[in-house]
């Protein structure tokens, strides 16, 4: 899951038991700020390489893009 923040906080599934799901906020998905208020997190792949890579619409207009550091 991707949530809004500073520019998206990475929230990982770490586990399911008896139809619960347990998830751990892992953190920025890097140290630059780019919300002014809200960014609007989603996946793209971009580079048809099969990875989701990361791009964020921020109230500055601009769409931010983070290729996946698992990228070829």
């Amino acid at each position: 899951i991707l949530l809004n923040s500073a520019n998206a906080n990475f929230i990982r599934q770490t586990s399911s038991a008896d139809g619960k799901w347990f998830f751990a906020d892992m953190g920025l998905l890097i140290d630059a700020n780019i919300e002014g208020h809200d960014v609007s997190p989603t996946t793209v792949d971009f580079n048809a390489d099969g990875l989701p890579d990361f791009v964020g619409g921020a109230e500055d207009g601009h769409l931010y893009y983070l290729r996946n550091p698992q990228a070829k």
